[in-house]
């Protein structure tokens, strides 16, 4: 199999998003549109899958976890699953996504293969945030057995560098993370 060029791949990509229009697809326009083309929001809605994922999985996207931490994350990720799959023998989406990952990764099926089994709940993630650089979390997953629903928990010790960057997200992610403003009205 022929290796391919991301670096051309994710230009191909940036291109064909500038290209489309949201009302060529369907979707409102909305307000402030600061490029031309769709948003990543907006892909990411048309593909059926959240905005973090498509960031994520895009060619040409930047590091988001250092590489002890990926491993980390794969290993438990996989064993999670693992516990998923054991807990709902019969659900055929979870069957689906597991020979899709057999089939695409071969990390996938090494670590799979290993039959480890586990439900997180708390870890340590390093993350490299787009605006303000790398963060080191705590990441706490609470479990409601009853509705058979989780609630994840970021948080970092007061007064470290994450804790600094956190507190500086709050101020700047309300800028971006809003819904349109309206337009400005014109006065006569």
């Amino acid at each position: 199999m022929e290796k391919v060029d991301r670096g051309e791949l994710a230009a191909f990509l940036r291109h064909r998003r500038a290209r489309l229009q949201p009302d060529d697809v369907g979707l409102e326009a909305g307000y402030r549109r600061r490029t031309p083309g769709l948003r990543r929001q907006e892909v990411a809605q048309l593909a059926g899958m959240s905005v973090e994922y498509y960031i994520r999985t895009r060619p040409g996207a930047r590091q988001r976890h250092d590489a002890t931490s990926a491993e980390q994350f794969a290993r438990e990720s996989v064993a999670d699953l693992r516990a998923a799959a054991a807990r709902y023998p019969h659900d055929a989406g979870i069957r689906d996504l597991v020979r899709r990952l057999l089939d695409a990764s071969d990390d996938f099926g090494r670590l799979w293969n290993e039959h480890e089994v586990r439900v997180r709940r708390s870890t340590r993630k390093r993350l490299n945030h787009p605006d303000v650089g790398w963060l080191d979390l705590d990441c706490d997953a609470l479990h409601d057995p009853e509705r058979d629903q989780w609630i994840i928990l970021y948080s970092a010790a007061p007064g470290t560098p994450t804790h600094r960057a956190l507190q500086l997200l709050k101020v700047i992610g309300t800028q971006r993370l809003g819904a349109p403003a309206e337009p400005p009205q014109l006065r006569s």
